[in-house]
């Protein structure tokens, strides 16, 4: 399985934004999901996560400075929001 994911640090919207993407070669394309791990920046705290465009929440642990959270099956794309207090 490869996922690759590409972070965009948004910090006028206190926020950072996860797009992953399901790089599996095979046709046809079998939904995955995935455990993600960002490292949270300095001086933030992590409120919520939401899958876009969807708004579902998902649930993450803030432990240190890492947040992690598992993305429900996809099969191409997935965005989420990592947004801070």
């Amino acid at each position: 399985l490869a996922v690759e994911m590409t972070l965009f640090d948004q910090p006028g919207q206190n926020r950072m934004l996860a797009s992953l993407l399901n790089m599996r070669e095979q046709t046809p394309i079998t939904p995955v999901n995935a455990r993600v791990r960002v490292r949270i920046p300095a001086g933030r705290k992590p409120k919520r996560v939401l899958q876009v465009p969807e708004l579902r929440e998902i649930h993450f642990d803030a432990t240190g400075e890492f947040i992690q959270f598992e993305v429900p099956y996809f099969k191409v794309i997935a965005m989420l929001a990592i947004e801070f207090a």
